[in-house]
């Protein structure tokens, strides 16, 4: 039966006891004209927002949790996800030439994919992806007359990616985007490498209010002697309840 149904939704759960509590949390502190920076509803108190998966700076976050009720807003904020990636997947799909029909397709299996599915237990990670469309779309700008339009789009999107609180998905994006513009114009690369350099610099200060704190955490956390490669990869978080 785990080979078909996700074991997710019911008991110990990634959605039930970490991922719809801390955005719970952040509703009702926008909802108050707050921020939840701190909580003392985890062991002795912990600096919710630097860990940053409560997405607390996302202004994405900020739309959907500050006006809409819990849970309305969190089933908002997941099939947003969907359609933010098949709107991005549907246009960069046009940009390649491909015909209505083709791009519909492309969207639908770029959105209502088996990895999405199986992910919808992970709001942050979701909001994350839903991006990568887009960051392909807008890379391709880099190599036009209006460029600088091109890598100021680009570098927000890259920042929301941070934002919402699953920052890996930035850095694979930047790596993917590198590949993809070394394929696309060989002859203009080391221009393109510039841009994108120019784009993630950008991301990097207008996501500042989440990576400082984060990089801080990080540095004082019992595990803070690993390599940072494993800190950019992957967070560990473990608890056997959560009643935020």
């Amino acid at each position: 039966m785990k080979l078909i149904v996700t074991p997710d939704y019911g008991g110990l759960s990634d959605i039930t006891h970490f991922n719809y509590p801390l955005k719970d949390l952040l509703s009702r502190s926008l909802k108050e004209f707050g921020l939840p920076l701190w909580t003392d509803q985890i062991g002795s108190g912990f600096p919710i927002a630097a860990e940053g998966q409560i997405g607390a700076f996302s202004p994405l976050n900020w739309i959907i949790f500050g006006i809409l009720p819990m849970p309305l807003a969190f089933m908002t904020a997941l099939l947003g996800t969907f359609l933010i990636a098949a709107i991005g997947s549907y246009l960069f799909a046009r940009s390649l030439k491909l015909s209505k029909a083709a791009s519909v397709a492309a969207a639908l299996f770029a959105s209502f994919n088996g990895y999405f599915i199986v992910q919808m237990t992970h709001l942050n990670l979701l909001q994350s992806f839903s991006f990568i469309p887009w960051v392909l779309l807008l890379s391709k700008r880099l190599a036009g007359s209006n460029w600088r339009m091109g890598l100021l789009w680009l570098s927000l999107v890259f920042s929301q990616m941070i934002l919402v609180g699953y920052p890996q998905t930035f850095f694979y994006s930047a790596a993917m985007v590198i590949i993809y513009l070394v394929v696309l114009f060989r002859k203009k690369i080391l221009g393109m490498l510039f841009k994108v350099a120019g784009a993630c610099a950008i991301a990097l200060l207008l996501s500042a209010v989440q990576v400082v704190p984060l990089v801080e955490l990080v540095a004082q956390s019992i595990d803070s002697e690993a390599p940072v490669a494993r800190h950019l990869s992957i967070f560990v978080w473990r608890s056997k309840s959560w009643d935020i």
